[in-house]
């Protein structure tokens, strides 16, 4: 029951996080689509870096894991969304920008994940 009420208030921070970063993305670009792909990199990093750093560190803190990658990171990014807005933009006939939506979320995504890791073991 424990793990589940740290994955629940985890999980309503990030969701928290996510709309006010979507809120404050669209005031500045104009558009909600580039939020979402800044959201998900951000998280791609962060959660690299946070399983590298306990593997390496803490790897006792499951607790940690539990509250920031599980339930902070798992409703602040979100697959979902960049699946829903690729095709929103197919069927608006803007497939130049659903190539590069999709496109930039995977390798930005692997990118910065993969810099997470990498400074989480530096840490």
């Amino acid at each position: 029951m424990k793990e589940v009420l740290l994955v629940m208030g985890g999980g309503a921070a990030g969701a928290l996080a996510r709309y006010l970063c979507n809120l404050a993305a669209v005031r500045l670009l104009g558009t909600n689509l580039w939020a979402t792909l800044a959201v998900n990199v951000l998280g791609s990093f962060a959660l690299g870096f946070l399983l590298a750093f306990l593997a390496a560190r803490a790897p006792s803190q499951a607790w940690l894991y539990l509250v920031a990658g599980v339930g902070f990171l798992g409703s602040f990014t979100t697959y979902s969304t960049v699946m829903a807005d690729t095709v929103a933009l197919t069927q608006n006939g803007a497939w130049q920008v659903a190539s590069l939506n999709l496109g930039a979320s995977l390798v930005l995504g692997l990118a910065a994940a993969g810099l997470g890791f990498w400074l989480g073991r530096l840490v």
